[in-house]
């Protein structure tokens, strides 16, 4: 019988953890992927492209970006055949459903911290549907603030959600485990 896996992605900023496990939700790989080719900057829109003109910056993102595509599909190639099933689905993080496309935004805030995240993201669901890992489940992490006074000093509290952002369906949240 074919055993099937799923993998999940954390990335940050030119490489990412990679856990693959299978339907029995035992851990069958876990591994650090490259991101982004050696040399290449990491975070062109936050770090390496704030000096830049909107021209200058829109040409390194765009050698970045062609700089993941190329190290995130050797990645998962490697991850692919180190496993001894198929691979049907990838969850990653989610990103805002109407992240804006133009350059001279993403260099302003609250765009800016977040522009290469969503970059990465990006490349790596192109590339999971490339593979027919399209069956992918988005987690995000939101925020709200608790009304009581536990935690103290206005500490708020991580609310899991769940849903394919950028298709137009809205997140839900996730039911508690316990």
């Amino acid at each position: 019988m074919l055993e099937i896996m799923r993998v999940g992605i954390a990335h940050h900023f030119g490489w990412a953890v990679a856990v693959t496990a299978a339907a029995n939700h035992q851990v069958v790989d876990r591994r650090r992927i490259d991101l982004i080719e050696p040399g290449m900057p990491t975070a062109p829109i936050h770090h390496e492209g704030r000096l830049l003109d909107d021209d200058e910056a829109a040409a390194l993102v765009a050698k970045v970006q062609a700089s993941a595509v190329r190290a995130t599909i050797a990645s998962l190639d490697e991850l692919a055949t180190a496993v001894s099933e198929p691979i049907v689905s990838m969850s990653l993080r989610g990103w805002p459903l109407h992240f804006p496309d133009d350059i001279s935004v993403h260099r302003c805030a609250p765009y800016e911290s977040r522009a290469d995240s969503v970059m990465y993201l990006q490349v790596l669901a192109e590339c999971a549907r490339g593979r027919h890992w399209d069956r992918l489940g988005q987690r995000t992490i939101g925020w709200r603030s608790r009304r009581r006074s536990w935690p103290p000093n206005g500490l708020r509290r991580p609310i899991e959600t769940t849903g394919v952002r950028g298709s137009g369906v809205q997140t839900w949240p996730v039911p508690n485990p316990v």
